[in-house]
């Protein structure tokens, strides 16, 4: 199962654009939300890649470490996909809501 995720808070902002958007599971999802991991863009290189703030939590459990293992990973894209996140909001979320 597959949510859209506002990048910048819907509630804040009434921002329903798809580049203020990303396609997330929902535990991906509630961890965004909580500023548990972010987009991290990088202009020189137009490189979108996941930050994870690996020192605010703790992962246990059955599922081992799976957030912490996407750290630095890009974010993927399907070929045809023409629209991108905001780097303006994916700056904004890293700043205001990202924990690490």
């Amino acid at each position: 199962m597959i949510e859209a995720g506002h990048i910048k808070p819907f509630r804040l902002t009434r921002d329903n654009h798809p580049t203020n958007g990303l396609a997330l599971t929902p535990d991906a999802h509630w961890a965004f939300d909580e500023g548990l991991w972010t987009v991290h863009y990088t202009t020189s290189s137009k490189d979108y890649r996941v930050r994870v703030a690996s020192s605010s939590f703790v992962e246990s459990g059955p599922g081992g470490q799976w957030l912490s293992r996407m750290d630095g990973r890009p974010l993927v894209f399907a070929d045809q996909t023409t629209l991108r996140p905001n780097p303006t909001a994916c700056a904004d979320h890293q700043a205001q809501i990202f924990v690490g």
